[in-house]
This record gives C-alpha cells, sequence and structure tokens, in this order.
C-alpha cells in the first residue's frame, strides 16, 4: 500500500510526498486504516483534512476507522474524496458497451500488422501509397485500460485507407482476423471516428485530474459542468446510439456527483469559491446549467453552509491558538501598541475601528462576506493565472480564508500520485532484487520521491526521518 502526503507550505508551494510504501497482510478496510494511523503517527500527522481512495467497500470502512481515530482532528463530514479518475473510467465503461464489436476489428488487424517488423514496413508503404499526411503510429491497446483503447482508435482511425491497401497486399489478414468478424467495415469505421470524438474530452481530462505539479480541486468543477453539458447535448441528437450511450453517462455520473448523491463530497464545489477567478456566483450560474433548478439551489445552500461551518471550525482553531500564546508576547505587543497610540488621532482612530467593529458584528465575521462581494479576479489570462500566488498575496487580508484555501487547495482528487509508485517499484523490486526486505524497498522508494521532487531539507518531516535514521545506524 501506498500512503501520499499532499500539502501547500508556508511560501504557499505545493508538494507531494510518498510516506510510505508497505507490504500489507490483509485488505479489509479496518486493517488498512490501522496501517494508514500507524504511518501518521510516525510522521507525528495529527489533522487530516481528506483522505482520497478508490471507489471500494472496503476503503469505506477504511475512513469510517480514520474518523473515529481522528474524530476531534477531521472535518469528517468532508474527509472522504473519492477518486475521480476511477470514477470517470467507470463513466467511460458504459460508453463502450455499444462499440465493442468495432473496436475488437480494429484491435484485431492491428494487431496483425505489429505482429513482424515486416507488415510494420509494409504498413507504412501502404501510408504512403494513400499519400495519408499523418505521423501517428499504429499502437496495439490494452483491453483493461480505455484511454490506450482510445489511443489506438485515434491512431488507427487517421489511417483509414492504409487499412483496405494492406488487405490489398496481404490477404492473409481476412483470415486471421475472421474470428473477431472480419477486418473493419465502413460502418466499423465510422463508429470508431464517433467513438474518438466522444473520447477526447474524457482522455484530456483525466490529463488534468491526473497532474501532481498544480492544484486540481478548483478546477474540476468546470470539467465537469462542462461534462454534464456535452453529454446532455448529445443525449438529445437524432442517434438513438449515441442518445442512449449518453444517458447511461448521466446516470452514473449523478450516482457520484449529482446533487443527491450521498457519494458527493461537497468540497469538490467550495474548492470553486476559494479561486478568486470564480467564486460563489460563478458556481450557482454553473450548477444550474448542470442539474435541474431546484436540485441546484438545494446544492447552492449546502456549499454555502459548508463554507460556513469551515469558517466557523477555523476561526475558533485561530482564537484558541491566539489564546495560547506567551503572556510575555502579547504584554509586549499590546505596550508597542500603545506607544504607537499615543497621540490623540491614533487613539480616536483606535476607538472608531473598536465602534465599527462592534457595530459591524466583528471583522473576522464579516470577512467571509467581504471576500465573496469583492469582484472577481480578471480572467483574460486566466491560463498564466496561479491560484497559490494569489492567497500567497492576500493572506494578510484574509488570514482565516487563507488557511482555509492552503487545505482546500492541496486536495488531491485522484489517487495518480500513489498509482505511480507501484510502477517505481516494480523497476526497484525487480527479479535481481528480490532479497530486499520491506524496509529498505519502502526507503528506496521514499528517497527517490523526495529527491525527485522540490528541497525540503528543511521540512520538520525531514528532520523527523533523518533523525531515525541515524538512530537505526546506531
Amino acid at each position: 500500500m501506498v500512503i501520499t502526503a499532499h500539502f501547500i507550505d508556508s511560501d504557499w508551494n505545493l508538494h507531494k510526498r510518498v510516506i510510505n510504501f508497505i507490504s500489507i497482510t490483509s485488505h479489509k478496510g479496518e486493517a488498512m486504516g490501522r496501517v494508514i494511523e500507524d504511518c501518521l503517527k510516525e510522521w507525528e500527522i495529527k489533522k487530516l483534512f481528506t483522505i482520497t481512495v478508490d471507489n471500494a467497500s472496503a476503503n469505506d470502512h477504511l475512513v469510517n476507522y480514520l474518523k473515529r481515530r481522528f474524530c476531534s482532528n477531521i472535518l469528517s463530514d468532508y474527509v472522504h474524496m473519492r477518486c475521480v479518475t476511477q470514477i470517470i473510467n467507470l463513466v467511460v465503461t458504459e460508453s463502450m458497451k455499444e462499440s465493442i464489436a468495432s473496436i475488437d476489428r480494429v484491435r484485431a488487424a492491428v494487431k496483425f500488422i505489429r505482429a513482424s517488423p515486416a507488415r510494420i514496413q509494409k504498413f507504412k508503404d501502404c501510408v504512403e501509397i494513400e499519400r495519408i499526411q499523418s505521423n501517428s503510429l499504429l499502437c496495439l491497446d490494452v483491453c483493461t485500460r480505455w484511454n490506450s483503447t482510445y489511443m489506438m482508435l485515434e491512431a488507427a482511425q487517421k489511417l483509414e485507407l492504409a487499412f483496405g491497401r494492406f488487405e490489398e497486399l496481404e490477404p492473409q489478414i481476412t483470415s486471421e482476423v475472421a474470428v473477431e468478424g472480419g477486418m473493419p467495415k465502413q460502418e466499423d469505421w465510422n463508429n470508431v471516428r464517433r467513438l474518438v470524438t466522444f473520447l477526447r474530452c474524457f482522455y484530456e481530462l483525466i490529463l488534468k485530474v491526473s497532474d501532481t505539479s498544480h492544484v486540481t480541486s478548483n478546477n474540476f468543477f468546470h470539467d465537469l459542468s462542462l461534462l454534464y453539458y456535452v453529454l446532455q447535448e448529445i443525449k438529445c441528437e437524432d442517434d438513438p446510439q449515441m442518445s442512449l450511450m449518453a444517458g447511461r453517462m448521466i446516470e452514473k455520473c449523478d450516482k457520484y456527483w449529482g446533487g443527491k448523491s450521498n457519494k458527493l463530497n461537497i468540497l469538490i464545489f467550495v474548492g470553486v469559491v476559494f479561486d478568486p477567478r470564480y467564486k460563489l456566483r460563478y458556481l450557482i450560474l454553473a450548477m444550474k446549467e448542470m442539474y435541474e433548478e431546484e436540485i441546484a439551489i438545494e446544492v447552492a445552500e449546502m456549499v454555502k453552509s459548508t463554507i460556513l461551518k469551515i469558517f466557523n471550525e477555523y476561526k475558533n482553531e485561530l482564537s484558541m491558538q491566539n489564546q495560547s500564546m506567551d503572556p510575555t508576547q502579547c504584554k509586549s505587543s499590546s505596550l508597542a501598541i500603545r506607544d504607537e497610540e499615543q497621540s490623540a488621532e491614533n487613539r480616536a482612530r483606535a476607538r472608531f475601528r473598536r465602534l465599527h467593529s462592534e457595530v459591524g458584528g466583528g471583522e473576522n465575521v464579516s470577512v467571509l462576506d467581504k471576500y465573496l462581494a469583492e469582484g472577481n479576479e480578471n480572467t483574460k489570462d486566466g491560463e498564466n493565472f496561479n491560484v497559490l500566488i494569489w492567497w500567497k498575496i492576500h493572506s494578510y487580508r484574509f488570514p482565516i480564508l487563507s488557511a482555509i484555501a492552503r487545505d482546500l487547495l492541496a486536495i488531491p482528487i485522484s489517487t495518480v500520485a500513489s498509482k505511480s509508485a507501484f510502477s517505481t517499484g516494480g523497476r526497484v523490486l525487480d527479479s535481481f532484487r528480490s532479497s530486499l526486505t520491506p524496509q529498505i524497498v519502502e526507503a528506496l522508494i521514499c528517497v527517490e520521491d523526495w529527491l525527485g521532487g522540490s528541497p525540503m531539507l528543511s521540512h520538520p518531516c525531514y528532520k523527523i526521518w533523518q533523525s531515525r535514521r541515524h538512530l537505526n545506524e546506531k
């Protein structure tokens, strides 16, 4: 099992660190929960914001176990974040059921051509004869991974004419692919082109949400709303096959992201509010395009109440931290303020500030409304906008909101970062290193991940790891 920590440091830089790569004896939820609990205690991590896991029933038990163990240090209503990439995979699988026969024919033809270098060269000659202006090369997919199937179909449909020419030069292919229904026909190529156009938006979405070098929790809603719009448009088309496919996909999306779904994590919507380019007004308008108006209003109220609840939680925590400050520091601070306010003008200003605070309900109470009421940031240069830099600059104006944003924007909405560690693990623990102990494998994986990231040598976690390494050496 891989445990990856995502966080934003005090300088507003996003980090991803593998903190555990461990062999487990049971895949039951509570057993995995105890492994995570031990890992967090070892790293002295006392607070959790969200836990991103695959959509499996065992992970539901895992999250419930951690809720009980960290009940005082988490916002338990929002801690469970289901992996977006896996849900998209489930949705896309629904769309490919109607075109399985066409996909199988194309796959069989590609497999035959790629079986030998001579056939590959002959196919390249066919591409030249047909004067096809494309740099795409035939690639064979992994049938259990739809994104690889998409790349196979995208490359193949550009070379459609070359397949016909190759069949004339290599008649043997007809008998070889007969088991799969023969060579792709014109109807198959029409299905493939339609499917490629349809899957392209999902493929691009997967690439976006899998990014670990940039924040993703504030951007996913835009792609989700676009996805709903595209599916609703296709559902209304005259093509009965595509309409049926889109309808099934909308039902699948509603199961996880629908307004009344019990699997929806509302933080997916809250993240948009903490992007100064959009905020709450944009979110409400976009939701009305996604859902029915009644459901959109209900979800909007959920978002508002969630923001207020989180704001109050952070406000209380901040006030408790201020009360626990060193009394000598408070005394010196108050003396400095009195020195600055010796003049009558400063004393008058301080008095009016106190009166304004009492009448207006306090600065901390109204700061959320102040942020939401301000105009949105200019989006003309949206591609170059860095939301972390914006919060870094404005953190002195919104100290509570910036603390929320730091946790909220660090949320990973997919488990790709953790899954990629298994690829590294396969290279580390190959057939020539099969005698490595689990502890050595974990050390190699974690060190490679940490050294490959940004400098973290001054981070407390690194110092803890370094001190334990010295103890182990002794």
